[in-house]
């Protein structure tokens, strides 16, 4: 039996938060899929990895992309960013090696980075995980390899923060600004498949109370509200473009 699969790369923001409150069947994910089954069988095949750079991230898709075939239409949403913009006081070199310390000697030093971040980030020790060229570049070859399986493509872009994490990570909003300026010029360029902007960013930013109600308090995960709306989002096109293909 033929169908959509929804195909979902993304970060942890695409994953349950037990300690958010947001299980399984609570995510955009789900919500997407009970969204979108109402005329035929939609499945969800989400891949996303925490902590995953957008690098990480499109590897894993290049990995899986030998088994989907081509008996089902396949929708494909993007999901990353945060963890490639966000600026951090040391190198990932660095942050290796202090994770391989004893354990007291590696709390310690996290306790110390933890205080001292925004006074390193604002002396200007500022690393990130994904050069800006390196970003775009990769998100680009990504669209040109998803054009040739998928039906459709949704990127979404990276979620604002809340003020509080911004003062203890200065410079982490006007980061997630920058990317999501890529985001929308990468997807400026013409593909063979529809590829849409899930402009998540604007969409929590105009709401009223937005992003109390969508980004918990650490300033970077969604809530229940917050995958809702990345449902929500994604569905009203998506439905119509799955129903258009549909014979009545």
């Amino acid at each position: 039996m033929s169908g959509v699969v929804l195909l979902i790369y993304g970060d942890s923001l695409s994953l349950p938060r037990a300690q958010g409150g947001v299980s399984g069947l609570d995510t955009y994910p789900e919500l997407l899929r009970e969204k979108l089954s109402q005329r035929e069988r939609v499945a969800v095949l989400n891949r996303s990895r925490g902590g995953a750079s957008i690098e990480e991230i499109y590897r894993q898709y290049i990995s899986d992309s030998v088994y989907f075939g081509t008996e089902a239409r396949h929708i494909l949403v993007i999901q990353c960013g945060i963890v490639d913009c966000a600026p951090r006081p040391v190198a990932p070199s660095v942050k290796s090696r202090i994770a391989r310390l004893p354990t007291p000697l590696r709390w310690a030093v996290a306790r110390m980075l933890h205080y001292a971040r925004p006074f390193m980030l604002r002396a200007g020790l500022v690393w990130r995980n994904t050069a800006q060229e390196t970003f775009a570049q990769v998100l680009s070859e990504w669209l040109a390899r998803g054009e040739k399986i998928a039906h459709s493509i949704y990127v979404i872009d990276i979620a604002p923060t809340t003020a509080a994490t911004d003062a203890h990570s200065p410079g982490l909003a006007s980061s997630i600004s920058v990317y999501n300026a890529l985001i929308a010029k990468v997807l400026e360029a013409p593909r063979s498949v529809p590829v849409h902007l899930v402009d998540v960013h604007r969409a929590i930013s105009q709401r009223p109370d937005g992003v109390r109600e969508c980004i918990d308090a650490d300033g970077h995960h969604i809530t229940l509200a917050g995958h809702r709306l990345y449902a929500d989002l994604i569905a009203q096109s998506a439905r119509q473009r799955v129903e258009a293909q549909v014979p009545s």
